[in-house]
Protein backbone atom coordinates (compact mmCIF):
# COMPACT_ATOMS: atom_id res chain seq x y z
CA UNK A 1 0.00 0.00 0.00
CA UNK A 2 1.40 3.49 -1.14
CA UNK A 3 0.34 5.19 2.29
CA UNK A 4 1.47 2.54 5.08
CA UNK A 5 4.56 1.69 7.09
CA UNK A 6 6.28 -1.58 7.80
CA UNK A 7 6.40 -2.35 11.45
CA UNK A 8 7.56 -5.21 12.97
CA UNK A 9 8.16 -6.34 16.50
CA UNK A 10 10.09 -9.17 18.04
CA UNK A 11 10.91 -10.35 21.64
CA UNK A 12 12.57 -13.32 23.22
CA UNK A 13 12.25 -16.22 25.65
CA UNK A 14 14.79 -15.69 28.94
CA UNK A 15 18.29 -16.41 28.02
CA UNK A 16 21.49 -14.14 29.33
CA UNK A 17 21.01 -12.01 26.86
CA UNK A 18 17.14 -10.77 26.37
CA UNK A 19 16.65 -8.52 23.24
CA UNK A 20 13.60 -7.08 21.50
CA UNK A 21 13.45 -5.13 18.28
CA UNK A 22 11.16 -2.82 17.06
CA UNK A 23 11.45 -1.90 13.26
CA UNK A 24 9.17 0.91 11.93
CA UNK A 25 9.82 1.95 8.35
CA UNK A 26 13.19 2.19 8.03
CA UNK A 27 14.30 2.98 11.63
CA UNK A 28 15.04 0.04 14.09
CA UNK A 29 15.46 0.03 17.70
CA UNK A 30 16.49 -2.33 19.97
CA UNK A 31 17.09 -2.91 23.42
CA UNK A 32 19.06 -5.91 24.93
CA UNK A 33 19.05 -6.97 28.58
CA UNK A 34 22.26 -9.03 30.34
CA UNK A 35 22.73 -11.76 33.00
CA UNK A 36 19.07 -13.26 32.85
CA UNK A 37 17.43 -10.09 33.67
CA UNK A 38 13.55 -9.79 32.42
CA UNK A 39 11.49 -6.88 31.80
CA UNK A 40 8.50 -5.26 29.65
CA UNK A 41 10.01 -2.85 27.11
CA UNK A 42 7.67 0.05 26.08
CA UNK A 43 7.63 2.27 23.35
CA UNK A 44 5.17 5.14 22.38
CA UNK A 45 5.19 6.82 19.09
CA UNK A 46 3.70 9.87 18.11
CA UNK A 47 1.11 8.80 15.67
CA UNK A 48 1.39 12.06 13.74
CA UNK A 49 5.45 11.39 12.88
CA UNK A 50 6.20 8.17 14.38
CA UNK A 51 8.54 9.69 16.34
CA UNK A 52 9.44 7.94 20.16
CA UNK A 53 8.20 9.96 22.63
CA UNK A 54 8.42 7.52 25.57
CA UNK A 55 11.48 4.11 25.58
CA UNK A 56 11.58 2.73 28.50
CA UNK A 57 12.04 -1.43 30.45
CA UNK A 58 10.09 -1.51 33.19
CA UNK A 59 11.21 -4.96 35.14
CA UNK A 60 7.70 -5.52 37.53
CA UNK A 61 4.63 -7.35 35.66
CA UNK A 62 2.18 -5.97 37.71
CA UNK A 63 3.48 -1.92 37.33
CA UNK A 64 2.55 0.43 34.62
CA UNK A 65 4.59 3.20 33.26
CA UNK A 66 3.60 6.43 33.66
CA UNK A 67 3.83 7.20 29.90
CA UNK A 68 3.82 11.09 29.85
CA UNK A 69 1.04 10.92 26.99
CA UNK A 70 -1.90 9.86 26.43
CA UNK A 71 -5.04 9.32 24.10
CA UNK A 72 -5.36 8.26 20.77
CA UNK A 73 -2.37 10.14 18.82
CA UNK A 74 0.08 7.74 20.15
CA UNK A 75 0.39 4.07 19.35
CA UNK A 76 2.11 1.85 21.85
CA UNK A 77 4.48 -1.05 21.38
CA UNK A 78 5.27 -3.99 24.42
CA UNK A 79 7.82 -6.64 23.98
CA UNK A 80 8.94 -9.35 27.04
CA UNK A 81 12.71 -9.26 27.29
CA UNK A 82 12.91 -12.79 28.73
CA UNK A 83 9.90 -12.83 31.10
CA UNK A 84 9.16 -15.73 32.75
CA UNK A 85 5.49 -16.82 33.53
CA UNK A 86 6.04 -16.10 37.47
CA UNK A 87 6.00 -12.68 36.14
CA UNK A 88 2.88 -12.46 33.48
CA UNK A 89 1.05 -9.54 33.22
CA UNK A 90 -1.45 -8.78 36.35
CA UNK A 91 -2.50 -6.31 38.05
CA UNK A 92 -2.50 -2.79 36.60
CA UNK A 93 -0.69 -3.70 34.07
CA UNK A 94 -3.08 -6.50 33.07
CA UNK A 95 -5.89 -3.89 33.27
CA UNK A 96 -4.38 -1.33 31.52
CA UNK A 97 -3.38 -3.89 28.23
CA UNK A 98 -7.07 -5.25 28.21
CA UNK A 99 -8.74 -1.78 28.08
CA UNK A 100 -6.15 -0.86 25.42
CA UNK A 101 -7.41 -3.36 22.86
CA UNK A 102 -5.42 -6.77 24.30
CA UNK A 103 -7.18 -10.15 23.80
CA UNK A 104 -6.66 -13.71 23.36
CA UNK A 105 -3.18 -13.94 23.63
CA UNK A 106 -2.39 -12.28 26.82
CA UNK A 107 -5.31 -14.40 28.37
CA UNK A 108 -3.75 -17.92 27.02
CA UNK A 109 -0.60 -16.15 28.96
CA UNK A 110 -2.75 -15.80 32.02
CA UNK A 111 -4.77 -19.24 31.69
CA UNK A 112 -1.07 -21.05 31.33
CA UNK A 113 0.47 -19.24 34.06
CA UNK A 114 -3.02 -19.95 36.33
CA UNK A 115 -3.76 -23.58 34.76
CA UNK A 116 -0.38 -25.34 35.02
CA UNK A 117 1.81 -23.33 36.94
CA UNK A 118 4.30 -20.83 36.78
CA UNK A 119 6.97 -23.05 38.48
CA UNK A 120 6.12 -25.81 35.81
CA UNK A 121 6.87 -23.41 32.74
CA UNK A 122 9.24 -21.24 32.08
CA UNK A 123 9.04 -18.45 30.02
CA UNK A 124 6.81 -16.39 27.02
CA UNK A 125 7.53 -13.99 24.36
CA UNK A 126 4.28 -11.23 24.15
CA UNK A 127 3.87 -8.27 21.89
CA UNK A 128 1.46 -6.20 21.35
CA UNK A 129 0.36 -3.25 19.40
CA UNK A 130 -1.98 -0.99 19.96
CA UNK A 131 -2.93 3.20 19.74
CA UNK A 132 -3.49 4.39 23.01
CA UNK A 133 -6.88 4.69 24.75
CA UNK A 134 -8.57 2.95 22.23
CA UNK A 135 -10.49 -0.06 23.05
CA UNK A 136 -10.84 -1.52 19.74
CA UNK A 137 -8.69 -5.21 19.37
CA UNK A 138 -4.78 -4.55 19.11
CA UNK A 139 -2.32 -7.08 17.86
CA UNK A 140 -0.90 -9.95 19.74
CA UNK A 141 1.65 -12.51 19.10
CA UNK A 142 3.10 -14.67 21.61
CA UNK A 143 5.28 -17.81 21.67
CA UNK A 144 5.52 -20.36 24.88
CA UNK A 145 8.34 -22.50 24.19
CA UNK A 146 11.44 -22.56 26.33
CA UNK A 147 14.66 -22.04 24.50
CA UNK A 148 16.87 -19.11 23.45
CA UNK A 149 16.06 -17.04 20.44
CA UNK A 150 13.81 -14.25 18.97
CA UNK A 151 9.93 -15.66 19.12
CA UNK A 152 6.32 -13.80 18.95
CA UNK A 153 6.95 -11.87 15.73
CA UNK A 154 5.24 -9.22 14.53
CA UNK A 155 4.83 -7.81 10.98
CA UNK A 156 2.17 -5.30 10.55
CA UNK A 157 1.65 -1.53 8.79
CA UNK A 158 1.07 1.46 9.92
CA UNK A 159 -1.87 3.23 7.83
CA UNK A 160 -1.45 6.97 7.41
CA UNK A 161 -4.75 8.70 7.44
CA UNK A 162 -5.12 11.87 6.86
CA UNK A 163 -6.82 14.31 8.99
CA UNK A 164 -9.28 17.14 8.31
CA UNK A 165 -6.99 19.66 10.30
CA UNK A 166 -4.21 18.38 8.08
CA UNK A 167 -1.16 15.97 8.44
CA UNK A 168 -2.00 12.60 9.02
CA UNK A 169 -2.55 10.02 11.87
CA UNK A 170 -0.84 6.29 11.93
CA UNK A 171 -2.83 3.39 12.61
CA UNK A 172 -2.09 -0.22 13.06
CA UNK A 173 -3.54 -2.42 10.48
CA UNK A 174 -3.05 -5.90 9.50
CA UNK A 175 -0.64 -7.09 6.43
CA UNK A 176 -2.75 -7.41 3.25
Amino acid sequence: MANTVPISVMGTRPAQYAAGIIAVGNNRLTHQLSNYQQGYWYVVLDASNLNVVFNAVEPSGSTLPNFGVSGPGYLLAVVTLGVSFDNQPQGALFKFLMANGAGARLLAIEQLATQIGCGSLGGFTYTFVTTLNDPNPGFEAYDTEVQAGYTAIQTLSLLAVSQPSGGVMYTPIALA
